[in-house]
């Protein structure tokens, strides 16, 4: 499982996003892509991360079309003609072309910290904090490029690029990557519970409610009886049974351990990036003597109503999470009427 340092960095050890965003303000590659946002702090100095790359083969001079080692000149000088390895640059250039794609952000709640801010005194006007929890916060990135399929971690320490051929089944393939991401050792068993079903509408109520726990609250211990009582409040007004109900309210009165949301896009024959803004997928780690795994993905209901289903995070359960969420993006009110990436459809 990847995690982030919210330490005093060092430049870091190996290629990242830092060093994508340089070469691509020197138009050697196009920017990242969105998915992998936030992107890290822009701290480590030009001079460093050219040298670092000089180093590692990426960056040479024009004249011959092959890494160089460090030209003989003063520490931080960079030859005014380089070219950027075109072989990583291709593996690089896959993530940007991904026509599926299904972005991530891993949430590590129990790593919480208070972060002090050192506020200029021309900007305390604006009434800033002075201080706030920061929660980390791993982006992932997984995405069917042709014949490739690549995922990517971005972490301050550095990119991770995994590219592999792309299967016959997207939803098979991005389940397997996206367990190799998250719990790649299996640590987490599927959670106790039984699974259940609720209207969308009812989770955007529950969300927008002062029930929503954002980060300020992560690290608390829950009141598992207020959260029942209040989740119960909000079923009723929305029409939801007791059962399912219940359900719900054990669910968001677990502590979280890790928390990974999960979003869909594609491109269109013109080249956009269609986003699938109406709905997503989560799959969460919970902490605890009980902890275990449990997965949240789009469903089309009676009379077609979308619906969030709840499950144990079975290989079985988070497949149906990821079908719902590449569905969703080729519903029929987009103009598709077939699974993105499983070409036999069309």
């Amino acid at each position: 499982m990847f995690t982030p340092d919210y330490g005093d960095r060092e430049p870091p050890a190996r290629f990242s996003v830092e060093h994508w965003l340089l070469l691509a303000d020197e138009g050697l590659l196009p920017d990242p892509p969105v998915e992998l946002a936030p992107f890290p702090d822009r701290t480590t100095d030009f001079d460093v991360l050219v040298s670092q790359m000089i180093d590692w083969g990426l960056l040479g001079y024009e004249q011959p079309r092959r890494p160089v080692s460090r030209p003989e000149t003063a520490p931080g000088v960079v030859p005014s003609e380089r070219f950027f390895n075109d072989d990583y640059g291709d593996v690089l250039r896959l993530l940007c072309d991904a026509t599926v794609r299904i972005a991530g952000l891993s949430m590590f709640p129990l790593r919480a910290e208070m972060r002090t801010w050192d506020i200029p005194e021309e900007a305390k006007s604006w009434n800033l904090p002075s201080e706030s929890l920061v929660v980390p916060k791993v982006p992932f990135f997984i995405g069917v490029a042709g014949a490739h399929t690549v995922a990517a971690v971005s972490t301050q320490e550095g990119l991770d690029v995994h590219v592999e051929p792309t299967e016959s089944s997207t939803v098979d393939q991005v389940v397997r990557l996206l367990r190799g991401v998250i719990d790649p050792g299996h640590e987490w068993p599927p959670l106790d519970i039984s699974a259940f079903a609720v209207s969308r509408d009812f989770i955007d109520s529950a969300l927008s409610d002062d029930l929503a726990r954002d980060g300020s609250d992560l690290t608390k211990e829950v009141d598992h009886a207020a959260v029942g009582e209040r989740v119960r409040e909000i079923a009723a007004e929305a029409g939801m049974g007791r059962e399912s109900a219940d359900a719900m309210a054990d669910l968001m009165a677990r502590q979280p351990a890790v928390t990974v949301a999960l979003s869909g896009s594609y491109v269109d024959g013109d080249g956009v990036t269609v986003p699938c803004q109406h709905a997503s997928a989560t799959w969460a780690l919970t902490a605890g003597r009980d902890g275990g795994s449990w997965t949240a993905g789009p469903r089309r209901g009676i009379g077609h109503r979308l619906e969030v289903c709840y499950q144990p995070a079975t290989e079985e359960a988070l497949a149906e999470s990821i079908t719902g969420l590449l569905t969703e993006m080729a519903h029929p009110a987009w103009g598709r009427d077939y699974i993105p990436g499983n070409e036999d459809d069309q």
